[in-house]
């Protein structure tokens, strides 16, 4: 599981960047080269996912449950 996953989008026009994970950096790369394309492109949104997993206590029901992996479906 990633610690995150980012992606930029751009405010001005709507367009975003690769989901990457645990790097940030591809995106502020995107969004300098996307702003060097497009003169009224200026402002980005940085999109941050994080995630915070749980585990059953001993003894309860659901501590036996094989579990799932969420993430793996939540990807763009």
């Amino acid at each position: 599981m990633p610690d995150a996953i980012y992606s930029m989008e751009c405010m001005t026009c709507g367009a975003v960047s690769e989901v990457t994970d645990n790097d940030a950096g591809p995106g502020q790369y995107w969004s300098l080269s996307h702003a060097g394309r497009n003169s009224d492109c200026r402002v980005f949104k940085l999109h941050t996912e994080t995630y915070w997993q749980t585990e059953p206590a001993c003894g309860n029901p659901h501590a036996n449950v094989k579990r799932r992996e969420p993430w793996s479906e939540a990807r763009r």
